[in-house]
């Protein structure tokens, strides 16, 4: 009886393990969101935000007219932990519930959700 219960009590952290990863394996690379940026002509122009994310835990996001924001991130769940420095020094780390369908990443706000695809 203990080795069936020892038996399913793996097979269960098993499929936990590998439902982690794959969430993580999808996430990997390039993600980008249209943004119209305002400039000088009457309509505005068309511009990506970019986000990317690597194995080692960390990405960056880059904005037309904007530094690149180099971060770390962690998964728990649903949430996302980002942490970076700020343009005046401050460390930041910031928790944001996300979800991962296929090509698309939101993230949820109460302002305002942010859908990105993966290129």
């Amino acid at each position: 009886m203990k080795k069936i219960i020892a038996s399913i009590v793996v097979m269960a952290l098993a499929v936990v393990m590998l439902s982690c990863g794959s969430v993580e394996k999808e996430l990997l690379g390039k993600w980008k969101i249209e943004v119209s940026v305002m400039g000088l002509a009457e309509e505005p122009e068309t511009q990506y935000l970019e986000i990317v994310f690597t194995e080692d835990g960390t990405g960056y996001g880059k904005m037309p007219f904007v530094a690149q924001v180099d971060f770390a991130y962690a998964l728990d769940g649903e949430v996302m932990t980002f942490a970076y420095v700020d343009r005046d020094g401050t460390k930041v780390e910031k928790t944001v519930p996300f979800a991962l369908e296929d090509t698309t990443l939101t993230f949820f706000s109460d302002r305002a959700d942010v859908v990105l695809s993966k290129t």
